[in-house]
């Protein structure tokens, strides 16, 4: 592929959110909250509760696990804070092993460009780390799923179909 057409190719995908990992999310939202001004917060939990179809590696999980999550728009793109709570996620194995940092960066696709995408990569040997949809059974079905990138890169690259989500108020709290 020449630089021409790489650049082509490229310019209308939509990054669109950078995670963190954290093993505390209150102190990484409030650092980032007073000394970036990165905010307001919406604060809900990822569950078994309210996630469906959760795969780690290929295999669906049925265990229970439960991370929080915080995000915010810094114009365009969503910053996410993940803190695991318990269960076997990619956020615990990347806490346990590298810390707190900068877990994943996601691209949006709609999801029939995202499952395509996602069948390309696996030909080329790109496989599945985590999926999961159906948050809250709001709306579209809000798909994501991790490449295994870990390894290369020391972090996870996630596509998403990201559809639009108005959640209910009871299922998150705005800090500050």
């Amino acid at each position: 592929m020449t630089n021409a057409e790489l650049s082509e190719m490229n310019k209308g995908r939509c990054i669109n959110q950078i995670c963190y990992v954290t093993d505390d999310y209150r102190r990484t939202i409030t650092f980032l909250y007073e000394k970036l001004d990165f905010g307001p917060w919406k604060v809900l939990e990822f569950s078994e509760q309210n996630t469906q179809n959760i795969r780690l590696y290929g295999v669906l999980q049925d265990e229970p696990f439960a991370f929080m999550v915080a995000l915010c728009k810094i114009g365009e793109v969503q910053i996410e804070v993940i803190q695991p709570i318990r269960g076997n996620t990619v956020y615990d194995r990347y806490l346990k092993e590298r810390g707190c940092g900068i877990h994943h960066i996601k691209e949006k696709k709609p999801r029939p460009e995202a499952e395509t995408l996602l069948a390309e990569w696996q030909q080329n040997g790109l496989e599945e780390a985590f999926y999961g949809d159906g948050f809250m059974g709001i709306g579209d079905r809000d798909s994501f799923w991790y490449l295994d990138t870990y390894e290369a890169l020391g972090a996870y690259y996630e596509i998403g179909n990201c559809p639009p989500v108005v959640l209910p108020e009871e299922a998150y709290f705005v800090w500050p």
